[in-house]
């Protein structure tokens, strides 16, 4: 059985609505693929899909400090972080 992030990572066409679109990502800790990956490393890694926002629960530690934040080594584009009440 996969789950709709690991079906997401895996199908280029399950992608394919989010192409040109800014994406954001709502998660937590748990939010894994199959094999432990964070939903939001896992996202940024795709090249098809612009990430722009990561929103968390207060509770879960800032990823980025509370800045913004390089989604990938050497990209110019930030990611906006935001905690939730």
């Amino acid at each position: 059985m996969k789950f709709g992030l690991d079906r997401l990572v895996a199908s280029r066409p399950l992608r394919k609505g989010l192409q040109g679109k800014r994406v954001a990502l709502l998660g937590h800790p748990a939010s894994v693929t199959r094999d432990l990956t964070h939903a939001l490393d896992a996202l940024a890694a795709l090249p098809d899909v612009e990430l722009s926002a990561a929103l968390r629960p207060m509770a879960v530690p800032s990823r980025s400090g509370g800045t913004p934040a390089s989604v990938r080594p050497g990209s110019e584009r930030a990611l906006f972080a935001l905690t939730l009440p």
